[in-house]
């Protein structure tokens, strides 16, 4: 098992965001040297869950661990 790089760990906050540049942010910060992102949403449910996969798909296409 590798250990987890926290050299740049990213925990994101979508209040001050629409849901579209909250995703551009994650993939702008992948792109610059994120090395871990967390989740963190005061919500849940479905739309939480929804986030939760988008957020992920930029995560994979880096390679970057993502917590939830």
């Amino acid at each position: 098992m590798n250990p987890v790089d926290l050299t740049l760990y990213l925990v994101t906050d979508s209040s001050y965001h629409t849901k579209e540049s909250f995703l551009r942010t994650i993939e702008e910060a992948c792109q610059g040297g994120v090395t871990l992102v967390q989740l963190r949403e005061k919500s849940g449910g479905r739309d939480y869950l929804q986030t939760a996969f988008q957020v992920k798909e930029i995560a994979d296409r880096y390679r970057i661990p993502l917590i939830i």
